[in-house]
């Protein structure tokens, strides 16, 4: 090994680890998940951290609409989340999450990377089922 040459992080790859902690994430961001034919309208709330980016306007929104396919993010100093609507269906919204964690910052060379998919269930505005 070379002097003062950087070590390559191990990479740790899951799926479905995390599906009990984004539903909980979910249940506490969002304010209300509306149905809208093919489509779905997000809130979330004032303190929530996830948004959309509106590339016309330049700014990234809390309530949006998306279709299938169509991506929304939650991001931090150490990682990043990239939440896509797999499936509009009759009980609610199907969302892979594909987040992303570097743990270099807080000592072990490591970055993690996990895909889970949850079901959002369709409510009106409130926090909460």
């Amino acid at each position: 090994m070379n002097a003062g040459a950087e070590e390559a992080p191990e990479i740790v790859e899951t799926e479905g680890q995390h599906e009990e902690s984004f539903q909980r994430f979910f249940d506490r961001q969002l304010t209300a998940l509306i149905r809208q034919g093919d489509r779905v309208h997000f809130e979330v709330a004032e303190d929530g951290n996830i948004a959309k980016y509106d590339p016309d306007r330049h700014q990234w929104k809390r309530s949006f609409v998306l279709a299938e396919g169509d991506r929304f993010f939650q991001r931090d100093h150490h990682g990043r989340v990239e939440f896509t609507v797999r499936e509009i269906r009759d009980d609610g919204v199907l969302i892979e999450a594909r987040s992303l964690f570097d743990h270099r910052s807080f000592g072990p060379e490591k970055i993690t990377r996990d895909t889970s998919v949850v079901l959002l269930p369709y409510r009106e505005h409130g926090r909460g089922r």
